[in-house]
């Protein structure tokens, strides 16, 4: 969610300066791996899908491939003397430096060749540097094929733009209109990659049916929850009003699902389901508060009596079929797992990106959305789906029940807590 908010920043940017192309091999999204919580960045053409972008040209710049003439970092070869005695030193080859989801960021295109010779530096461990602190900006501020515009120790300047131009109080004059235009296109034209979006059917498919099977999520009926209650959110000032009982959530989901009218008649069981978009590995986080390690071990420990993912006895899943009012599943890391395994690439792979998109998208797609107020994931789902015409099913938990989230579904703009 944070990521695109700075994408929209570089939208709207683009937009004031009348600028109708990206160069996609330099849009660069970031995944994080935990226990360790490193960040890699992941190319923009390996999360979303292109094609479906582009056809908003209309409304949006395009994504192009490649340039011809660009006058940026033809010729620069900064710190490849450096890099060259790093590998030299240390008797490796670039190969044994740089991740191989690295690698595909810096195949794509020869602007980001300072990238992969500061990445052999800092990874060889002999440059001392942070790279946090450095700053390419100065560089490429000559550039105008491509113009670039964003990074550098200004990083912050395309989410207070952003936040600039979401905060309407009066008026909102013509920049804020263009960036709630921008925000309504985004919301559509931002889908993932048909990787991804096969991916997600299968998942629903397989929890909800018993098969794998592309079939589009619109046909079997569910109900996604953003259950925002892991360890980074229950000690984060932003969760101080916020529901963490996962149990307690479960029992208002049940109740809530009772009372709705969706057609199951396809469904074995007649059960609609319930996808939870949630980090088992943020429910295991460590703690320096007991009071908070309690709080996610138990309900870590209802995730895993109530969900139909990762659990591979037979016999169990059937029990929790028939014991629960609604079947719950989970199609973010776990569903992943068993991607990987099925696709024969190390588990983990692409970092926690993927599943977040997965769960996303299939929130965006849900009969019914239920998410927090108090994050910003959920008011992007909601967001969507207004956009998309489904915010009269979008839906808030809070401590006293599940409500109907009011101005026909669309949330109030984000702010920092």
């Amino acid at each position: 969610r944070n990521q695109v908010i700075r994408f929209v920043g570089l939208l709207a940017y683009a937009s004031s300066q009348n600028i109708t192309q990206l160069l996609m091999p330099t849009i660069l999204w970031t995944t994080q791996f935990r226990p360790s919580g490193s960040f890699l960045p992941v190319p923009m053409d390996v999360v979303f899908d292109a094609d479906i972008w582009n056809s908003y040209s209309e409304h949006l710049p395009i994504l192009v491939p490649n340039i011809e003439n660009g006058d940026c970092w033809k010729k620069n070869e900064r710190n490849a003397s450096a890099a060259e005695i790093m590998l030299k030193e240390t008797n490796k080859t670039y190969d044994e430096f740089v991740n191989p989801l690295t690698q595909m960021v810096f195949d794509r295109s020869p602007f980001l060749i300072p990238g992969r010779n500061l990445s052999v530096q800092f990874a060889a461990g002999g440059s001392g540097m942070n790279l946090r602190q450095v700053d390419l900006l100065p560089e490429v501020s000559h550039c105008k094929h491509p113009y670039v515009f964003g990074g550098g120790k200004g990083a912050g300047r395309l989410w207070n733009n952003y936040l600039h131009n979401t905060r309407i109080r009066k008026a909102p004059t013509a920049a804020q209109n263009d960036t709630l235009q921008i925000i309504k296109w985004v919301s559509q034209a931002l889908q993932p990659s048909k990787l991804w979006r096969d991916a997600a059917h299968e998942c629903v498919a397989y929890n909800m049916l018993g098969e794998a099977s592309k079939t589009h999520p619109a046909t079997i009926p569910y109900m996604a929850i953003h259950a925002r209650i892991e360890v980074d959110m229950i000690w984060h000032k932003c969760g101080q009003q916020m529901e963490f009982n996962l149990t307690k959530i479960f029992d208002m989901i049940d109740g809530f699902m009772d009372e709705q009218n969706l057609d199951v008649s396809k469904v074995p069981g007649k059960k609609a389901g319930v996808m939870v978009a949630v980090s088992r590995l943020g429910l295991l986080e460590d703690s320096n508060n007991a009071g908070i390690r309690q709080t996610a071990k138990l309900n870590y420990e209802t995730m895993i009596g109530r969900s139909l993912s990762g659990d591979n006895d037979t016999a169990r899943v059937a029990q929790k079929r028939s014991k629960f009012p609604h079947p719950v599943f989970e199609c973010g890391e776990l569903w992943m797992e068993r991607w990987y395994e099925e696709n024969d690439l190390p588990n983990n792979f692409y970092g926690s990106i993927i599943p977040s998109v997965l769960n996303f998208y299939l929130a965006t797609h849900a009969s019914i959305f239920i998410g927090t107020r108090q994050s910003s994931w959920s008011a992007a789902v909601w967001a969507a789906r207004y956009h998309q015409g489904l915010g009269s099913t979008n839906y808030e938990y809070t401590k006293s029940g599940i409500l109907q989230l009011e101005n026909g579904g669309m949330p109030d703009a984000h702010r920092a807590c």
